[in-house]
C-alpha cells in the first residue's frame, strides 16, 4: 500500500530506470531503508536528501515532495488529558472511518466543512 511520500520516490526512480541501490548510493542511504520508505514503513526522508533527489531523478519537484511528505507522516494526538474529554471519542471513530475507507465522498466533505468552520 504504502504512502503518497513512498509510493512518490518509487514512482520516479522506475520512470528514470534507476535501482534502489543507485538511488540509495546517491543519497548515502541504505538500499534496504530506502526500500522501507518506499513501502511506507518508515517516515518520508528529511528535506536534507531532497537536493539529491531532485539531482539525480529528472521530473520530481519541490512541490510534489512537500506535499506527498505531509500527507504520509503520521500524525499522533493525545486524548488522554482532562481538558481533551470532548475528542476522547470523536478522535478514535473519525481515525477508524477514515482507516477503513468508510466514509462516503460526501460525508468526508460535510465532516471538513464542519472542522474548517465553513458548515
Amino acid at each position: 500500500m504504502g504512502t503518497p511520500f513512498g509510493n512518490y520516490i518509487r514512482t520516479m526512480r522506475l520512470e528514470n530506470e534507476m535501482s534502489i541501490r543507485s538511488l540509495a548510493r546517491h543519497l548515502g542511504l541504505s538500499h534496504v531503508y530506502l526500500g522501507r520508505v518506499e513501502r511506507g514503513d518508515t517516515t518520508p526522508l528529511t528535506e536534507e536528501h531532497w537536493p539529491k533527489l531532485l539531482e539525480v531523478l529528472p521530473g520530481v519537484t519541490e512541490q510534489d515532495l512537500i506535499a506527498k511528505s505531509e500527507i504520509s507522516r503520521p500524525i499522533t494526538l493525545d486524548v488522554s488529558d482532562e481538558d481533551m474529554k470532548s475528542y476522547q471519542n470523536l478522535v478514535p471513530v473519525l481515525a477508524r472511518k477514515i482507516q477503513d475507507h468508510s466514509l462516503s465522498d460526501e460525508k468526508a466533505e460535510r465532516i471538513l466543512k464542519i472542522l474548517s468552520g465553513n458548515d
